[in-house]
């Protein structure tokens, strides 16, 4: 399952590439979402009926999408950035087979 989606987003998942790609897709998911007007939905959190089954469940994809972009997709490139200066700043490690030190 993992290789699968490697091979569909193009870069591990931790990686900095990988960590950078999946804030972006966050961002750009809550983007489509801020677009097609389903802030409006929101309003199901405080227990305000909105309409029926759809827009409930709109509202709540909105809000599971807003923490996302405000939340994890920061600190996802955070940890992206993070990670590229330390694997820039430490001299690669050769594993010696024989007792899995470096």
């Amino acid at each position: 399952m993992m290789r699968r989606l490697e091979r569909a987003f193009g870069a591990p998942m931790l990686s900095p590439a990988g960590l950078a790609l999946r804030a972006c897709l966050l961002w750009l998911a809550f983007g489509l979402v801020h677009a097609l007007g389903l802030r409006e939905y929101t309003t199901v959190l405080s227990g305000t009926p909105v309409g029926g089954l759809a827009p409930t469940l709109g509202g709540v994809l909105y809000v599971i999408l807003y923490f996302g972009a405000v939340v994890a997709a920061p600190i996802a490139l955070i940890a992206g950035v993070l990670l590229l200066l330390v694997t820039r700043a430490t001299p690669s490690f050769a594993v010696d087979d024989r007792n899995g030190r470096g």
